[in-house]
């Protein structure tokens, strides 16, 4: 599967990086990145996630709301892309499944939006127009990212990942871990991955059988790549007995499965890591994603990158 590139180079920052390089000028100011992006016809990628992390608040302490203004400001002032996470497996299974029984290459997909409202709503862009008022859409359209964030202060628990949150992916990760222990890129299991998405969509067998499907996906590169990233990099992180799911783990969850559809993203040692384990493990059948390759440990490595190709 392609996305459909409509300029140059996307880069998916996490928070850590969007608060040093907003409120520290590491490892430059912002007006200077705002250039260089330019220079490059080059975007931030923005999605619901590092822009929500962005908001410092804990569940005793509200955010200082003027320095969340000011931080949605600057994030603003750089050139930037959308991109909406919600559908992202289901339009990866869709294609797929259309590819698969009829015999024909993937259709390219694009899960960038204009807006960033889009990137959460839960109407999904291409079909909020026919059911919301005009008038509604309009008004968002026209807000400001601070004003967009300012109108989810009202209900700030909307910004961020709860107690409740933590405690459902700890319960979905021991009980993988007391069911599959340490294995990983199992047949058999990566069949009952694949069956388990079909159900979440409500999609019925597709024709050829539920197992040649997934075989169909295990065996390419090209195949739904935000959801097999997402899964064999959670299996590396599930095989990790001794660790504890975090709540900051959840974010990183979602960040993984945008891999194929950015040019750089920065993560945590940890899920570098992981990147690294399920890219490894990969390789030793044959199979390189190249969304991999893509990962780095902060801006600076990028921006080093970038003056070494010139």
């Amino acid at each position: 599967m392609r996305f459909l590139r409509r300029d140059g180079d996307r880069l998916f920052l996490d928070s850590r990086d969007l608060i040093q390089l907003i409120e520290a000028a590491d490892p430059l100011s912002i007006d200077h990145f705002a250039k260089l992006l330019s220079s490059r016809n080059a975007r931030v990628v923005l999605a619901f996630t590092n822009v929500a992390e962005l908001v410092p608040q804990t569940p005793a302490k509200p955010p200082d709301r003027r320095r969340v203004r000011n931080l949605m400001d600057q994030l603003e002032r750089l050139p930037h892309a959308y991109l909406r996470t919600p559908e992202l497996g289901r339009a990866e299974f869709e294609r797929a499944l259309h590819a698969f029984e009829r015999s024909i290459p993937i259709a390219q997909f694009d899960p960038y939006v204009e807006h960033w409202w889009e990137t959460f709503w839960e109407v999904p862009p291409s079909i909020v127009c026919h059911i919301e008022p005009r008038a509604q859409i309009e008004y968002r359209n026209r807000l400001s990212l601070a004003d967009q964030v300012e109108l989810l202060l009202h209900n700030r628990q909307c910004l961020a990942v709860g107690e409740r949150h933590e405690a459902e992916l700890q319960n979905v990760v021991s009980e993988d871990r007391a069911r599959l222990k340490t294995l990983r890129g199992s047949r058999k299991t990566f069949i009952a991955a694949v069956t388990t998405e079909l159900l979440r969509y409500g999609r019925p067998e597709p024709s050829g059988g539920v197992e040649r499907f997934a075989d169909f996906i295990r065996s390419r590169t090209d195949v739904c790549p935000g959801w097999r990233i997402s899964h064999d990099v959670y299996e590396e992180y599930r095989c990790n007995l001794t660790a504890v799911p975090q709540t900051n783990d959840i974010p990183d969850l979602s960040h993984v499965q945008i891999l194929p559809y950015v040019s750089h993203a920065t993560l945590d040692r940890a899920w570098r890591t992981r990147c690294r384990q399920a890219r490894d493990r990969l390789a030793k059948d044959g199979l390189r994603f190249s969304a991999y390759d893509r990962v780095y440990p902060d801006l600076a490595a990028i921006l080093d990158t970038w003056q070494r190709a010139g």
